[in-house]
């Protein structure tokens, strides 16, 4: 989908998504959307007349739904055993890319946002560190998991370590 250049002597660890469930909202919206005036249109017999206006609005609810779709799918967080990176789109458009060094973690905060979130396993985690602004990666599955190999990573990057 995107390339992403590492640096010297650096791999990627693994690459992450936010969690698939976030994509079950924008789908009932979809399906109501579709749904509630074409059953209006039937009911009062208004498709003769006003087709064009449901063939239009059928349109825009798949672009939407298709936005919503690709914004998921572009927006990925990246671990490397170099560097921790957040890239993430507010539109298709506008993307927005963070990046903060392992060895400058200081503190990691796993925060669930809701029941929804607990319910289904996702939540944020928040990448803290003492020069730089929090990097987040926002609602990923197993973020517990993502939490212990962040720490994994930035201790055995700190034995390696040239002297």
């Amino acid at each position: 989908m995107f390339s992403f250049d590492l640096h010297e002597n650096e791999r990627l660890i693994t690459r992450l998504r936010q969690s698939e469930s976030l994509l079950f909202k924008p789908a009932v919206i979809v399906l109501v959307l579709l749904y509630v005036p074409l059953w209006f249109f039937i009911k009062y017999d208004l498709l003769g007349q006003f087709g064009w206006f449901l063939a239009v609005w059928v349109v825009a609810v798949l672009l939407y739904a298709a936005n919503k779709y690709m914004l998921w799918l572009v927006t990925a967080y990246l671990i490397t055993t170099k560097r921790v990176v957040a890239i993430t789109y507010t539109n298709l458009l506008k993307k927005q890319t963070q990046e903060m060094m392992v060895s400058d973690i200081a503190n990691i905060r796993v925060a669930h946002s809701g029941l929804f979130s607990t319910m289904l396993s996702f939540a944020s985690v928040e990448i803290q560190s003492s020069a730089h602004d929090p990097l987040v990666f926002k609602n990923i599955s197993k973020a517990g998991t993502i939490k212990d190999l962040l720490w994994h990573t930035k201790e055995k990057q700190h034995l390696y370590k040239p002297v």
